[in-house]
Formats: C-alpha cells, structure tokens, sequence
C-alpha cells in the first residue's frame, strides 16, 4: 500500500492530477482520492528542491 498527498485547488484539480499518473491511466493500481484538511497544525508540502522559508516552523 500507499499514500499520497498533493496539493490542488479544487477536488476537481486533484483528480486531473491523479488521472494523469501513468500508474492510474495503465490500470495498474486501485485509488481512491480523498479531501483531507488538517485539524491541528499545518500541513507542510514541500516542492521538490525548494528550501522551506526562514522562520518556518515545518521541519520536513
């Protein structure tokens, strides 16, 4: 199994972004797309090779 989480502006975004993956397009995995807003804290996402801001308290 697996998770993944992204980041889109609408729920509708997000599935174009999962129907796009070649995993999902091939048949290959089964999916679900689920919303998911944090209760406590923040959600901290990450772009790939990009340096959190300074004084961010997100340590990921």
């Amino acid at each position: 199994g697996g998770l993944l989480v992204l980041e889109a502006e609408t729920h509708g975004a997000a599935m174009a972004l999962v129907q796009q993956d070649p995993m999902v397009r091939s048949g290959c995995v089964d999916w679900q797309l689920q919303g998911w807003i944090p209760v406590v804290g923040d959600l901290c996402l990450r772009r790939e090779g990009a340096q959190p801001p300074a004084g961010d308290c997100c340590r990921c």
